[in-house]
């Protein structure tokens, strides 16, 4: 009789952890996901920056050698640089994100 108290106490004990250990496991990978979701945002504001730098760059080339660099609204930047006479490589920031397209016309 003795015995039977112990188990049910350590089954108890033992299904409390499990439910425990999956509900942290929960939301870590909530906390990632979240995480995640954001670093889209800013990925795709990169991306776009880095497109207006390529345009940027090749507006400059093709008509108007002194036009001033456009602003960015959205917190982006970008840097452009011409690697050759048809080669511009255009590199967008946004927080923790960067992207970079190059082009060769």
């Amino acid at each position: 009789m003795k015995n039977r108290g112990q188990v049910m106490l350590l089954t108890v004990l033992i299904l409390t952890g499990t439910l425990i250990t999956a509900t942290a496991l929960s939301g870590i990978l909530i906390s990632r996901s979240l995480r995640e979701s954001g670093n889209i945002a800013n990925s795709m504001k990169a991306i776009y920056a880095a497109d207006t730098g390529v345009e940027y760059e090749l507006y400059k080339a093709l008509r108007d050698p002194s036009a001033a660099a456009p602003t960015m609204n959205n917190g982006s930047t970008f840097t452009t640089t011409a690697l050759s006479t048809t080669t511009i490589k255009s590199v967008g920031r946004a927080v923790n994100s960067v992207r970079a397209f190059e082009v060769n016309f």
